[in-house]
């Protein structure tokens, strides 16, 4: 059974009255006529009642914090002195249960005098005024009920509010789309208002949005050009409207009821003492809004359990949305829009009355939001994430090549997050069913940061998660299509983080699949145990060796697996890496019956941790230019691809260096590295004779050529 929802706002009226009379006012200018019949202020009597039942319910559901918004008509008809009288009764009678109260208060500002400014610091009141621009554009439809402007003393209101930014909570304004949106920014901006919200005219599909009739898409341009200007002029003010869409692009909950889904959390009193749902509902029809009941009546709990609260949190939930929205690929950010301009002759089966400005407005900020990316991306390249002919000499050696690995992997890391958030907003469309999993991944991500997503398992299925969400199928090595199951996400951030320790042997079903049913990952407990004693041994080697290698692979490879290929010959030893696993290391122990010798082991552990580091190196920059060519590499004694003989001549220089390290070991190494420099020396001729790099390639290899004249200077064994 459902839970009741837990209401954490409490809108009272205050006034039921307004010295205003806008326009465009849900209150006034609407289907629901009842204020007609409300008392002109909430009495004494119904303030003492609401302080008790908000005393019992807070008490009932043991809540830790309330908000209590002070509303209207014009809230300050009521008495600043009054309001200031009414908070610390509420606060007082709170502070008993250890419940926080915050006070809030939506001003039209034309009453508001310094002095009430003053008593309103002292109780912690903010202020949020309403404005809707400047004189201009303010003085169309916020006129008195002698139809006088108002800018003047609104205005007055602001310069007062400026003087007290500890209570000032930001403006809101009703856009007009016959004039620039920029005009509309620009005043809030040299005003120094740091926070305001956009409102779309309240309409439905019985009251449709003015002016909309005689230009169709004036909503939509006015929309759009105000979101780039706000982006590119004006990111410095806050504007719910537009990063409450942000938000729910990136998987995130928004605050503005513009967006649908999510839950009944506010309920509001009138100044007969009546529980209310939702003021602005009052422009479907008369009385829609009161649930029945009142302070005098009920307690609180009971107005979360009325009908009309029921329908309104179905309206917030995919089940009560209607088919148009369902089939709509940005239900899961706009979510059918505001429940009020859902409404027509018929309820509330339709999509907001402004669905396609909804849509198109959604559609433009998510490509927004893919080109800033790009952006950033392209900005990183050009400064902080290039390196100097230094710093590529030292990311080609160990000892001081942490700095620009780090540099490296905040990069990719940034690439890994834009990637989640784009799968997140798909998948949320392709498996709907699977929303609360994808919220649940969303918010793991968010709090373990980026290690979630560069878990070479995590990485790996993201990867292949995304090509399949566009529609391709994705195998694995072997040619074997990819299970592609959207509950593996459960376990991101979970039991995959990625860690900067040496981990042997984590076991994970998706390797098989990525690495092909050949590769045999389960070995019988003595075996395992004798390699793994044999892995432990060549770490002991290979910290002796350099401890800043030692560290490095820490960073970069520190998932180490022991693995046998089906079809390797029995005297054959196998090692791989894959780019598609980052930070994962793939070695064979096993020659035969018999282990390897550790130095053997370890002497692979840096050759595949190389690779590792190169493909690392490669994520950021083009390392060859796009050229026709193929390098004849030794090894495998055949042509490849100039990025293959570049990883071979890079990992055989650092397997060479340890090599001379432990051939006092083994005198019987100095035919094998005597074989190796002369391989190496070949295939560098090779690639400086026909492979064009790009400028970053360049620096490596120049980088890399320095480590080989060092390589041939120390070598014990070269003739």
């Amino acid at each position: 059974m459902k839970q009741d929802p837990i209401f954490s706002s409490f809108l009272i009226k205050v006034a039921s009255r307004c010295n205003l009379n806008c326009a465009y006012c849900y209150m006034y200018q609407h289907a629901d006529q009842s204020w007609k019949d409300k008392p002109l202020v909430l009495s004494e009597k119904h303030q003492q009642l609401f302080v008790d039942r908000l005393y019992d319910y807070a008490q009932e559901k043991s809540l830790d914090k309330v908000l209590v918004i002070y509303h209207g008509g014009e809230p300050l008809i009521f008495g600043a002195d009054k309001l200031v009288n009414f908070s610390k009764a509420i606060k007082k009678r709170l502070d008993t249960i250890s419940c926080q109260v915050d006070f809030g208060i939506q001003t039209n500002g034309t009453l508001l005098k310094e002095e009430h400014l003053k008593l309103f610091v002292d109780e912690n009141i903010s202020v949020s005024l309403s404005i809707d621009g400047p004189k201009k554009i303010h003085n169309v439809y916020r006129l008195d009920h002698k139809g006088n402007p108002s800018f003047d003393k609104v205005y007055r209101a602001l310069a007062l509010l400026k003087k007290y930014p500890q209570i000032f909570s930001g403006c809101i304004a009703v856009i007009n789309v016959n004039y620039s949106p920029r005009e509309l920014f620009q005043f809030f901006s040299e005003n120094e208002v740091e926070e305001f919200n956009i409102l779309l005219p309240d309409a439905n599909y019985t009251s449709p949005p003015i002016g909309r009739d005689q230009n169709p898409d004036v909503y939509i341009d006015w929309l759009i050009e105000a979101f780039d200007c706000w982006s590119a002029e004006f990111p410095h003010i806050q504007c719910k409207f537009f990063e409450s869409i942000i938000l729910a692009l990136l998987g995130k909950s928004g605050q503005t009821d513009a967006l649908g889904l999510g839950d009944v959390s506010l309920l509001n009193i009138e100044t007969d003492g009546m529980y209310h749902d939702l003021d602005v509902l009052k422009i479907t029809k008369e009385g829609y809004s009161s649930l029945g009941i009142g302070l005098e009546t009920a307690p609180i709990s009971a107005a979360a359990q009325s009908k009309n609260i029921e329908v309104h949190r179905k309206l917030l939930s995919k089940e009560g949305l209607s088919k148009t929205c369902l089939a709509c690929k940005h239900v899961d950010i706009c979510g059918g829009g505001s429940v009020p301009h859902r409404f027509g002759t018929e309820g509330f089966d339709n999509p907001t009355i402004y669905c396609k400005e909804m849509y198109a407005l959604i559609d433009h900020i998510s490509e927004k939001l893919i080109q800033l990316v790009d952006q950033e991306l392209e900005k990183n390249e050009s400064s902080s994430i290039l390196f100097s002919q230094k710093e590529m000499e030292d990311f080609c050696i160990y000892s001081n090549s942490e700095k620009q690995i780090r540099k490296l992997q905040e990069y990719v890391a940034q690439k890994k997050r834009a990637q989640w958030e784009r799968i997140a907003v798909e998948a949320k469309q392709r498996f709907p069913s699977q929303e609360a999993l994808i919220n649940q991944t969303n918010n793991q991500v968010s709090s373990v940061g980026e290690r979630a997503l560069m878990h070479p398992v995590s990485s790996s299925f993201l990867d292949a998660l995304e090509q399949s969400l566009k529609g391709k199928v994705v195998e694995g090595m072997d040619g074997t299509p990819l299970p592609i199951d959207i509950d593996f996400l459960h376990l991101i951030g979970t039991k995959l983080l990625r860690k900067e320790e040496f981990v042997i042997q984590e076991n994970h079903d998706w390797y098989t699949h990525a690495l092909g049913k050949d590769i045999v990952f389960n070995h019988p407990q003595t075996a395992f145990d004798l390699g793994k004693k044999v892995i432990e041994d060549a770490l002991g080697m290979i910290q002796e060796y350099d401890t800043h290698l030692y560290d490095e692979m820490k960073i970069i490879s520190p998932y180490i697996y022991i693995v046998k290929d089906k079809n390797s010959p029995p005297d054959r030893d196998i090692s791989f890496a894959d780019e598609t696993l980052p930070g994962a290391i793939f070695i064979g122990v096993w020659k035969g019956n018999r282990c390897l010798a550790p130095y053997k082991v370890a002497a692979s552990m840096i050759h595949e941790h190389c690779h590792q580091k190169l493909y690392l190196l490669q994520e950021r920059f083009e390392i060859i230019e796009p050229q026709d060519v193929e390098i004849y590499s030794p090894w495998p004694e055949k042509y490849r691809p100039p990025i293959a003989a570049l990883h071979a001549v890079y990992v055989f220089i650092h397997v060479a260096k340890f090599l001379n390290h432990v051939a006092i070991c083994d005198q019987n190494l100095q035919e094998e590295i005597d074989l190796t420099l002369e391989r190496i020396d070949g295939c560098i001729s090779e690639i400086q004779e026909k492979v064009q790099f790009t400028p970053m390639g360049a620096l490596f290899f120049e980088s890399l050529l320095k480590e080989w004249e060092l390589l041939k200077s120390q070598s014990l064994c070269l003739t």
